[in-house]
């Protein structure tokens, strides 16, 4: 893939995250994921509204 490093790190918030990411931006470009601590339960889609999508004349 693209990434050459991967690395984990334990912020205490948003603000902090950003701390973080700014000080590694320096060296190179910066990608982000967030984890977080407990499964978000599975959601159904809802189907898209009628005529979403359709090619307009």
């Amino acid at each position: 893939g693209d990434d050459s490093y991967v690395m984990t790190a334990y912020v205490t918030d948003v603000r902090h995250l950003e701390v973080v990411i700014d000080q590694f931006a320096a060296y190179g470009q910066t990608t982000t994921a967030i984890m977080q601590s407990s499964p978000v339960p599975r959601r159904a889609l809802a189907p898209p509204a009628q005529g979403l999508g359709q090619p307009t004349a």
